[in-house]
């Protein structure tokens, strides 16, 4: 793992440089990713090989979703659940 494109990578998804395109595809900087294939159409990862800072955008953006889904169920999971209450004629 490149650390510095890791980070680099962290600091893109940060500032809102991950733009979802379709269900795996997302333009980061002006570059298309596809997080199932692991490709992008940067030079780095043409010419390098391996995951780049585009890459790792990406996945940060999915792994966020993921998370923020998961805190909106378990949110819901937690609510009160309504109940109806009967009360009995009383005389």
């Amino acid at each position: 793992m490149d650390e510095s494109r890791l980070m680099r990578g962290f600091e893109l998804f940060q500032k809102g440089c991950v733009q979802p395109i379709a269900d795996r595809f997302y333009r980061v900087n002006g570059y298309v990713v596809d997080t199932v294939e692991r490709t992008c159409t940067c030079p780095d990862w043409r010419y390098r090989g391996g995951l780049c800072k585009h890459l790792y955008a990406a996945l940060f953006y999915e792994k966020n979703s993921e998370v923020q889904v998961g805190l909106e169920l378990a949110k819901l999971r937690k609510a009160p659940v309504a109940e109806t209450v009967y009360q009995e004629n009383v005389v």
